[in-house]
């Protein structure tokens, strides 16, 4: 197996603390998202944000609906 050299996360404020709160299949999908932004691929469900220019920073969008 490769080596790959992963991305830094970088929590910002609370939302480390935030998402560890939610439940537990948001979480899965959160931290699926986060590895494969670490490994420079596309999740499928992130948007950049594009109002803080070329910053590379993006929003993980998780569908969470009970019921």
């Amino acid at each position: 197996m490769r080596d790959v050299l992963l991305k830094t996360v970088r929590w910002v404020g609370s939302s480390q603390k935030d998402v560890r709160a939610m439940p537990v299949n948001v979480k899965k999908e959160i931290g699926h998202a986060l590895r494969e932004l670490q490994k420079m691929r596309d999740p499928g469900n992130v948007k950049p944000l594009r109002h803080l220019g070329e910053s590379g920073i993006s929003e993980i969008v998780v569908d969470e609906r009970e019921g």
